[in-house]
């Protein structure tokens, strides 16, 4: 289908709606008709509806039937010249892809650098403020089990582990994959990298976006907010000391991605967001007949989309493909959301990247799950930008009483999440994440790529432009970054900086220590949804003073 969307305009102060309007025009002294000029109405577009419309003059009037009127209308549009004269903007393109300055696609390392020295060069206007960085990154999921056929390395067989396509999915938000940026404009330093800029950038998000904006933007910035009454505390046994949870995991937890849809309390037990982020992944097979339509999994992978495919053998495990976008104005907010259209300026942008991350957990014949800290790695920061999925199958089978409409409803529904995992103390899942390839096999995007679009403007335009706004002032933020220690029932009292000019505001996002979570940085948890969130707390008696004045005249309990 293709559907012309025209917008409404008043003309002459009357709206073309009726069956009969009329509209005030000059008179053709050789047939007595009015004529309307479509000069007037070049671009802007109208309605015309009902059976016709009558065109007043000063020598006289006719009625003109609807579609004579019509071809007459779309005569003059197709032979009316285009002006381009009066266009701001000539063209707009997106084809000038600026690759990180790591040629050969090794990620080992967790920074990456983009120089945009080309687009200084291409000679028009670059708008950096709608640019977007694509990071590829590969997430495997392996098993050591290869003893029973049709299970261990086997993720294919219908014996095998089906239905765990939702058994891992990203925290909240892109933003978790970036652990500080840097940003240098001409060689001089603008911004200076702060750690953990990810929570601050997040907590921007919870302020900021609207839910229209998490609706329709959540396959571009990955932000689905997590539902803040859907965690729990779940108590664990620790044996050498690792902790042995529930199905859920160890201590802090807000990772069910389904829930037992006849409880009254369904929102405080299932994480909403967390299922719409597994939504962000295509699944393309025979089951769900989207290859039908589609084409299959092989003839998709080279258009970038994020998809999951399960592979055999030596190089065997679960593989997720997510193209991680991050938008340059949720980098750095201020800044690039006032920085103008420009010409002539050179960028180094340096990311440090939560990017290489692995770690392990086991589900036991009980079906808990086991999760021991020393087995998660990520060479820059406490973060994991991971989450499993509970393990649990989720009962929604309804009394006689409570069948709806006769609906026939299976005994249990298994989620797509761990509930289905080789349930064995010999068997341990090992994550990873990477950028481009993981373990050798790779998607279509292998390299980081910075797009910005750049606007061709006429002439004239572009000459205005430069005179008008030569000079011009851009207000930005820059973070400064302390972490300090509250012993739980303990006060506290830190100086948190003494060098800190000009403070605007202050933001504390807190976390539970690792000794209040079973040993379990909840940052590094991949149960839980910090740093996304913060940690569930009580905080009493609290007060902040700025040289040694109170800035509450009472404490906040």
């Amino acid at each position: 289908m293709v559907w012309f969307v025209n917008r409404r305009k008043l003309i002459t102060g009357k709206k073309l709606s009726g069956p009969m309007d009329e509209i005030s025009s000059s008179a053709d002294p050789t047939n007595g008709l009015g004529t309307l000029s479509m000069k007037d109405l070049q671009g802007e577009g109208f309605q015309v509806r009902g059976a016709g419309f009558k065109v007043m003059g000063g020598a006289g009037q006719k009625y003109i039937p609807k579609e004579e009127k019509i071809h007459n209308l779309v005569y003059e549009a197709s032979t009316q010249p285009e002006n381009i004269a009066e266009k701001v903007f000539i063209q707009k393109e997106w084809n000038n892809p600026v690759f990180d300055t790591n040629t050969n696609a090794d990620y080992n390392s967790s920074q990456i650098q983009f120089d945009t020295t080309t687009l200084m060069n291409c000679g028009h206007q670059v708008s950096y403020s709608e640019g977007v960085i694509i990071l590829p990154m590969v997430i495997r999921i392996q098993t050591n089990n290869a003893a029973a056929a049709g299970t261990g390395l086997n993720w294919t067989s219908a014996g095998g582990l089906t239905n765990t396509d939702f058994m891992l999915g990203l925290k909240n938000s892109h933003l978790n994959l970036v652990h500080s940026v840097a940003i240098n404009i001409n060689n001089q330093d603008i911004l200076q990298p702060q750690p953990f800029s990810n929570s601050y950038l997040i907590f921007r998000q919870h302020a900021e976006l609207s839910y229209e904006d998490e609706l329709l933007n959540a396959p571009l910035h990955g932000y689905c907010k997590d539902n803040s009454e859907s965690w729990s505390f779940e108590t664990a046994a620790l044996a050498n000391g690792v902790a042995t949870g529930t199905p859920k995991g160890v201590g802090i937890c807000n990772n069910a991605n389904g829930t037992n849809v006849f409880s009254t309390n369904v929102n405080a037990t299932s994480n909403e967001g967390l299922r719409r982020r597994h939504a962000l992944i295509q699944k393309l097979g025979a089951a769900n007949g989207k290859a039908t339509i589609l084409g299959d999994l092989e003839a998709n992978k080279p258009e970038g989309k994020n998809y999951i495919e399960n592979i055999d053998g030596a190089n065997g495990g679960k593989y997720i493909y997510y193209n991680v976008f991050l938008r340059l104005v949720d980098l750095m907010p201020d800044f690039f959301s006032n920085f103008p259209m420009s010409k002539g300026i050179k960028f180094k942008i340096t990311l440090t990247l939560n990017n290489n991350v692995s770690f392990k957990f086991q589900k036991n014949a009980a079906g808990n799950l086991i999760f021991d800290p020393a087995n998660f790695s990520n060479v820059t920061s406490a973060t994991n930008p991971l989450m499993l999925s509970a393990s649990y199958n989720t009962n929604v089978s309804p009394t006689a009483a409570n069948t709806i409409a006769q609906i026939a409803v299976s005994n249990t529904i298994t989620p797509s999440g761990c509930a289905t995992l080789l349930a064995a103390d010999a068997n341990t899942y090992t994550v990873s994440m990477k950028i481009g390839k993981n373990n050798g096999v790779q998607g279509a995007l292998t390299q980081c790529v910075l797009y910005c679009p750049v606007y061709r403007m006429n002439p004239t335009f572009e000459e205005k432009y430069f005179k008008e706004n030569r000079i011009q002032k851009i207000h930005y933020t820059e973070l400064e970054y302390q972490s300090f220690t509250a012993k739980t029932l303990n006060q506290f009292n830190v100086e948190l900086s003494s060098t800190c000019v000009r403070p605007k505001r202050l933001i504390m996002i807190g976390v539970l220590p690792p000794a209040a979570n079973y040993g379990i940085d909840p940052m590094s948890s991949p149960f839980a949804s910090e740093p996304s969130t913060t940690s569930p707390f009580v905080l009493s008696a609290f007060n902040c003073a700025v040289s040694n004045n109170n800035l509450y005249p009472n404490d906040i309990t």
